[in-house]
């Protein structure tokens, strides 16, 4: 196919010159893969900083939950402790040896088998009855 220039009867051969359209649309071509490029590599790096922000959470989080179960533990072993030295059988060499308190004589002292609900109702001591005494 060949490209023929119109012509004009009255005027002669028409006078055609070429406008170069590409030089315009190239620098704004270039712009908007730079842009694209540009947002890429911003996307790109927000998640990576997103990345170790997650990270760092669930460290945190985790550190945390190993410190509760510590905690937890303590807790139980101080709970069982606090009941064995509550229980009257520690609570009174406890008083006798350390702070030098004994059973007055007049005091009935009574104690329980926890297992069979029978109750054991010990006399009072006296002196006269007393062979240490």
């Amino acid at each position: 196919m060949t490209v023929r220039p119109l012509r004009d009867p009255g005027r002669g051969p028409a006078q055609l010159r070429v406008i170069s359209g590409h030089d315009r649309f190239r620098p704004r071509r270039a712009l908007v893969w730079a842009l694209y490029t540009l947002g890429a590599v911003a996307a790109f790096l927000a998640l990576i900083y997103l990345r170790t922000a997650v990270d760092e959470s669930s460290y945190r989080i985790r550190h945390l939950e190993e410190r509760i179960e510590i905690e937890e533990s303590r807790q139980n072993q101080l709970h069982l402790e606090k009941i064995r030295l509550e229980s009257p059988g520690e609570i009174v060499p406890i008083a006798e040896q350390m702070l030098g308190m004994v059973l007055p004589d007049d005091v009935v002292p009574i104690t329980s088998d926890s297992g069979s609900g029978l109750v054991e109702v010990v006399p009072p001591r006296t002196p006269e009855l007393d062979p240490e005494g």
